[in-house]
């Protein structure tokens, strides 16, 4: 099954991204050139086969996900290219706390586990690409606030965990208060909004991104 995940993504990995509710209406150059700079994520599975994971594989895997769980046509041309921000917050988190957990180790998939607050499917989809299995928000979900993004990652072998969150201010207060009116992806205040987010998630590392909430990992030191 985690083989079967990671294969599927990096057959897809060349589409094109479409549609979906947390993406980004247009993808500017700025964005571009620092979608660019983002080093893939690196996880061993069974096999201890070290596996590379793009943003491109990671965009192509929620795109066919998505999909694979709707008939609903395209809101969007088929070659339109969106970014979906669930996603590149899950991508930056991991590597926050691989980063924080493991050092400069490359992770056992089995080794690791994490779960976010908020129900956003971009960001689940990240998280079931990187452990190699599937992951689906469960619980009643809440109006969206910065709390949506609070973390909680283990290093299960150390018995080391991790609890953090997105800083204020990454996500801007009034993209919140759009989405939880009901605005979609078509509001143009919306999608300015959003593009702001996704340059504040790419143009920082991700400790300046994050912020640690409970280290575990920091007992006794």
């Amino acid at each position: 099954m985690r083989k079967y995940i990671l294969i599927l993504a990096i057959v897809v990995g060349s589409f094109s991204f479409l549609q979906g509710c947390e993406k980004a209406e247009n993808k500017s150059t700025e964005i571009n050139s620092l979608l660019g700079q983002i080093k893939p994520l690196q996880v061993q599975h069974d096999d201890n086969e070290v596996l590379s994971i793009s943003v491109n594989q990671a965009m192509a895997f929620h795109e066919n996900h998505e999909h694979s769980h709707s008939q609903a046509e395209d809101s969007h041309p088929s070659n339109d290219h969106h970014l979906c921000m669930g996603v590149l917050t899950g991508y930056q988190a991991i590597r926050y706390a691989v980063d924080e957990l493991f050092g400069q180790s490359v992770p056992q998939a089995s080794d690791f586990e994490i779960s976010v607050t908020g129900p956003m499917d971009g960001v689940w989809d990240m998280m079931s690409l990187y452990t190699g299995k599937e992951m689906r928000f469960e619980g009643e979900p809440q109006p969206m606030d910065l709390k949506s993004f609070t973390f909680t990652a283990r290093k299960i072998s150390e018995d080391k965990s991790l609890v953090f969150g997105l800083r204020p201010g990454i996500i801007p207060e009034e993209f919140f208060e759009l989405k939880n009116q009901g605005a979609t992806c078509g509001n143009p205040e919306l999608s300015k909004l959003k593009q702001q987010a996704l340059l504040n998630i790419l143009s920082v590392e991700p400790d300046k991104c994050f912020e640690v909430i409970n280290n575990d990992s920091d007992a006794g030191q």
